[in-house]
């Protein structure tokens, strides 16, 4: 019988033989990968293993040659993972920070960080895999460690080793990591401003299309019986908070004032110490400055194919860091960012970046 051999490599350490198995035969029900291991169609180091055996680096896994020839086996090989040889390729994003732990890129408006067929996490896949082929992990693939928006732009970070993974996650969960943006405001926000409320996600409009939600927030210091919340989506959503709702905090300082098309907008540094989905969003609609263009919060539209301008311009990170991460980064502003800023419809000016 023939086998393929692979070696096991950094990322691989510790993790069990069933889980990496996995990834060669994706659509394999469990019970059969548990049923080829106990057959000796899976070796460790030319060796019988048992399914909960944990690999360490270096060592050896062969698998019979049948299972991968078949057309639901091995996908990761199948894109330019593994052992296949993959084509130079060009990676399409700014990077901002990258060492053998952390990828770090300036994210452009409107694309989809993962789930979609053209998402980002799939370009930083096919960027691992053919362009750092010496990382040869069996079962590490990078992802993003944290979320943001498809309408956000600036700072995300990948995990580019196991290591970096775990480091960043924990760090984020620890609240060790600070994250800026920078967005343009409806209206005058007057001063300074620690924003703590409550977010709740709504279900989908029926009306829309895909997956879209927004979430409804209400202030800290406000009871449910008052129904101080704020929703687009669903107006009744005051009688659906529960306990599935969680703390959001933001501190917003507003930098400079303008105008646009006659309309009060303010350029608004926002410092989160939580990370809620569309949590500046609603939080900004809810204290009354809705982000200009964000009409799914309430704001009013603009022209032109960017709806709105949130960007995340800076990560502040413990300077002792075991990842190798300088203790600041930070993101370009984009040019629409700029252009906006600087149109002639904003008649007083505001902050040239």
């Amino acid at each position: 019988m023939d086998f393929t051999e692979f070696s096991a490599g950094a990322d691989d350490d510790g993790r069990r033989l069933d889980r990496i198995i996995r990834r060669f035969i994706a659509t394999e029900q469990l019970s059969g990968i548990y049923k080829a291991i106990r057959k000796g169609l899976v070796k460790v180091n030319g060796r019988k293993a048992s399914a909960e055996q944990h690999i360490r680096e270096k060592d050896i896994i062969t698998i019979a040659s049948f299972l991968l020839n078949r057309e639901d086996s091995a996908p990761f090989l199948q894109d330019g993972g593994g052992t296949a040889e993959a084509a130079p390729y060009t990676f399409p994003y700014e990077i901002l920070f990258h060492n053998e732990h952390i990828l770090i890129i300036n994210k452009p408006y409107g694309k989809t960080v993962h789930g979609a067929a053209d998402s980002i996490e799939k370009d930083v896949v096919k960027f691992y895999r053919t362009s750092f082929p010496e990382r040869n992990s069996l079962s590490f693939t990078p992802g993003p460690l944290h979320r943001l928006d498809g309408r956000t732009t600036g700072i995300l970070a990948f995990s580019w080793s196991l290591a970096g993974a775990r480091w960043f996650s924990g760090a984020i969960a620890s609240h060790a990591i600070q994250k800026t943006y920078l967005g343009i405001a409806q209206g005058h926000l007057e001063k300074a401003e620690c924003w703590r409320d409550f977010i709740y996600r709504n279900e989908p409009d029926e009306k829309r299309t895909g997956a879209f939600h927004t979430v409804s927030a209400r202030k800290e210091r406000q009871s449910a019986q008052e129904k101080a919340f704020f929703s687009v989506l669903s107006p009744d959503a005051a009688d659906s908070f529960s306990r599935n709702e969680k703390l959001a905090v933001t501190n917003a300082f507003p930098l400079q004032y303008g105008t646009y098309s006659g309309k009060p907008v303010s350029l608004v540094k926002y410092v989160i110490e939580t990370g809620r989905t569309h949590q500046i969003r609603s939080q900004s609609a809810l204290h009354g400055v809705p982000l200009a263009g964000d009409t799914a919060y309430g704001g009013f539209p603009l022209p032109g194919n960017q709806k709105l301008f949130l960007h995340a311009i800076s990560l502040s990170l413990p300077a002792d860091n075991p990842v190798g991460l300088p203790p600041e980064i930070t993101a370009p502003v984009p040019p629409e960012f700029k252009t906006f800023l600087s149109s002639s419809d904003c008649e007083t000016g505001l902050l040239r970046l």
